[in-house]
């Protein structure tokens, strides 16, 4: 990965490093800071071949593949969140579909897609007759997709392992309809939770992280490419919770809690896990890729 001289959300060129490099299994990386949109991003990344083997080997260790899939609580809450947006056929993306459960949440009435990497993951999503699965990079895979297609795409936890985020949601512009969906989420570095661990946040530093979002960069980058945020959610240890003990604290933070009960704690940037729920515009601007 090429040294990156601009900002990779809003171009700008007004660059700080950080005085801690994001430290991953698969290399060290310096970390620079956008003065203009405050993104966050390391500079010198990891390769497409070391991705592409690290995504592979995490998820053949993953002992969700030997049992029988179905969607978690956290699923059935988010899909709870489209329901009512979507039509009855509506049809659905998951890029980064895992295992499929995120899909295997929504009605059975809907035509469901998903792009993932692992060929591990793949192959085991692929088993439910319910899901068609587009395995690589999404990269690659998103021109042969239908443009202006899809009613809803959800990326969770995806963004901040993209070469281009802005790229990225580009194509997810292309290819929702006119008021289609995206469901994105990410972590959030300029929230309450981050600011207590400093340079200690375990995502500055897991495996294939590229990007490191601020709510105010998040929303920037989806602006520029046409999507509207229309509602957004912080899940993960607030003021309150983290003082309690973990099996009382942790299901009141949690994403499943955030997204289903938003207005318990999910509502303020305490928890350091952005959920965002964004509308295509019906004119979008051009994004230059």
């Amino acid at each position: 990965m090429a040294v990156l001289e601009a900002c990779p959300v809003c171009s700008g060129q007004n660059l700080r490093d950080i005085d801690f490099r994001s430290k991953q299994g698969l290399g060290e990386f310096p970390i620079r800071e956008c003065a203009g949109c405050t993104h966050r991003f390391v500079t010198n990344g990891p390769s497409d071949e070391d991705l592409q083997a690290y995504y592979d080997e995490f998820f053949r260790a993953d002992q969700r593949q030997s049992k029988p899939l179905g969607a978690t609580w956290r699923d059935r809450a988010l899909a709870r969140t489209l329901v009512h947006e979507l039509p009855r056929n509506a049809r659905v993306l998951d890029i980064g579909a895992n295992f499929g459960e995120t899909l295997l949440a929504m009605p059975r009435t809907y035509t469901l897609e998903g792009v993932e990497l692992s060929a591990t993951a793949a192959a085991v999503a692929a088993r439910h007759r319910r899901l068609c699965i587009h395995r690589g990079f999404f990269e690659t895979i998103a021109p042969n997709l239908p443009a202006g297609e899809y009613d809803a795409v959800i990326a969770l936890a995806v963004i901040e392992h993209l070469r281009s985020p802005r790229e990225f949601l580009g194509q997810v512009v292309r290819l929702l309809r006119p008021g289609g969906i995206a469901v994105l989420t990410t972590g959030d570095y300029a929230t309450w939770n981050v600011r207590r661990l400093g340079a200690a946040w375990p995502l500055y530093h897991c495996d294939g992280h590229m990007h490191f979002f601020s709510g105010k960069s998040l929303e920037n980058a989806c602006a520029s490419t046409g999507l509207q945020v229309y509602s957004r959610i912080w899940s993960g240890p607030n003021p309150i919770t983290y003082r309690l003990p973990a099996p009382l604290g942790r299901p009141l933070h949690c994403r499943t809690t955030s997204i289903a009960l938003p207005f318990l704690f999910g509502r303020r940037p305490w928890g350091d896990l952005i959920y965002i729920w964004c509308r295509k515009e019906n004119s979008s601007p051009v994004c230059d890729t």
